[in-house]
């Protein structure tokens, strides 16, 4: 889809997106949900292309269903499995893929919260904007590229460069996403590493949650900066969670937190992981400055 500005391409969306929504989250079963989504083909083309690109899809690790602020369910199970049918991932009972879920699930949610509607992220953010980045580049429908692959490699190339395999994935989705992401400078970029390791079991082994603040180069007087919340689990392997924009109070209160002393560690953002589980552990959390 082409759009003249972001105000236009907002407005389009929010035309479309809450409607489409009530009538996936009132099918009755996958097969009638699927039925809909095709007749979507900017939503149903970029998953069936995903279902092809399977190593993408393992850039990310796992979330839950649940907003950890509003204490509901973020969107209707029937829309969530169709998404993953369509992707060919699994996505019932309670674990599922955080990339698809944190992109087009987040699109089709209907609940308010806190911090708005959780499509925001994706409609009004203007994300690819204050990075410099053409306006449509994160958004439901990109020119080039799609929404899961444009933000893949844009959260890769910041969060996982220091890992062999996911570097090589990356490399291989140039075909995939938009030619601005391969080209972007992501070595000038400002970016705050907040690290909490958790030990897991009586081998020494443990997982790593980690937090990247980086600072938006257009982001004015008031700066938003984006967060970008991934895993270090226990065999080595990273998994991208979230991203999204937060004011500079939320910044502040993540860079001021108590570190190189043993505290209270929680998952954050519904992720998931299954050797941490849900109740919170005893790490060591260290915050310093990345150079990309």
């Amino acid at each position: 889809m082409k759009f003249q500005n972001h105000a236009s391409m907002s407005s389009y969306w929010e035309g479309v997106l809450p409607q489409l929504s009530r009538e996936l989250g009132a099918c009755k079963d996958i097969s009638t949900c699927k039925a809909l989504l095709q007749a979507q083909t900017w939503l149903y083309e970029p998953l069936r292309t995903l279902s092809r690109h399977q190593h993408i899809l393992s850039l990310w690790g796992d979330s839950r269903n649940f907003d950890e602020f509003a204490k509901e369910q973020i969107v209707e199970p029937v829309i969530v499995e169709t998404v993953g049918e369509v992707a060919k991932r699994q996505m019932t009972g309670e674990v599922i893929h955080a990339g698809l879920f944190h992109t087009y699930c987040y699109l089709l949610s209907l609940i308010e919260t806190p911090f708005g509607m959780k499509r925001d992220r994706w409609v009004h953010a203007g994300l690819g904007e204050l990075f410099g980045l053409p306006f449509d580049t994160f958004s439901p429908a990109p020119e080039q590229g799609t929404l899961l692959t444009n933000i893949s490699y844009f959260l890769g190339r910041i969060s996982l460069k220091n890992y062999a395999k996911q570097r090589a994935t990356l490399r291989s989705m140039k075909p995939l996403i938009t030619r601005s992401l391969y080209e972007y400078p992501y070595e000038e970029l400002q970016c705050w590493r907040v690290v909490e390791k958790v030990p897991i079991d009586e081998h020494e082994q443990s997982v790593k949650i980690v937090t990247d603040l980086v600072l938006p180069p257009m982001a004015g007087e008031n700066p938003l900066q984006l967060l970008i919340y991934w895993l270090e689990d226990q065999t080595g392997r990273p998994r991208l969670i979230t991203a999204f924009l937060v004011g500079w109070e939320m910044v502040e209160s993540l860079l001021m937190q108590q570190q190189n002393v043993p505290v209270e560690i929680s998952l954050r953002f519904n992720a998931c992981l299954s050797s941490f589980g849900t109740a919170p552990r005893q790490g060591i959390r260290s915050i310093t400055p990345v150079f990309l």
